[in-house]
């Protein structure tokens, strides 16, 4: 009969070589992404899945891919299976509100961006993504509050003040949105798409200033 210290020891390494070959595995899947691969990485997610379908991070990439495919309603269901197993996965929360606010459906993707943001306060992109939404109700007010917490911790994100000066161009606050229009050219690289408009619009308003 076996030890049951040995039992253990023994459990407790077959746990850790399965660990270790889904790790393996959701690393090879995030490597075809990158490379453009999305149906080998989901085949290997699906693999990772067979084996542990609680796997939050593989049901999250599947609905990440599904929703970039434009299958919005196959990426929320992925994305709902997440919160049945961890209520208080940010990202799930985040993606469920870019699904939303690509349907127009502006208050349920508020509803998700503002939940991210309450279960991961140092996440950017929930930021970001609800100040976009109320930027397009012309809600300007309420997304310069919601910029408030990221901007205080100043993160190296060009973006950031990208979204903070149209923010302050809308409120008509030209000096102020000057400032971040500048913050965001010496942080943007020479090849963002935003970079030329950006350059056009700081002209114009330091013309006006004249």
């Amino acid at each position: 009969k076996e030890d049951p210290g040995e039992e253990l020891i023994r459990r407790t390494r077959v746990r850790r070589t399965d660990e270790e070959r889904i790790d393996a595995q959701y690393n090879e899947a995030l490597r075809a992404i990158n490379s453009g691969r999305t149906g080998d990485a989901r085949r290997i997610f699906n693999d990772i899945l067979a084996r542990r379908p609680g796997h939050v991070e593989s049901l999250n990439n599947l609905g990440v891919i599904a929703a970039s495919q434009g299958n919005r309603k196959e990426a929320v269901s992925y994305f709902k299976r997440v919160l049945e197993y961890d209520a208080n996965y940010p990202k799930a929360y985040n993606n469920l509100g870019l699904v939303m606010m690509s349907e127009g459906q502006a208050q349920l993707a508020e509803e998700y961006f503002r939940e991210a943001i309450s279960l991961d306060p140092n996440g950017l992109e929930p930021y970001m993504n609800l100040c976009a939404v109320l930027r397009t109700q012309g809600r300007f007010q309420d997304a310069e509050k919601v910029m408030e917490a990221p901007m205080k911790k100043n993160p190296k994100d060009p973006l950031l003040f990208l979204s903070y000066a149209v923010i302050k161009d809308n409120l008509g606050q030209t000096g102020e949105a000057a400032k971040y229009y500048r913050q965001y050219l010496s942080l943007a690289k020479p090849s963002d798409a935003q970079r030329n408009g950006v350059l056009e619009r700081l002209k114009y308003l330091e013309s006006s200033k004249k």
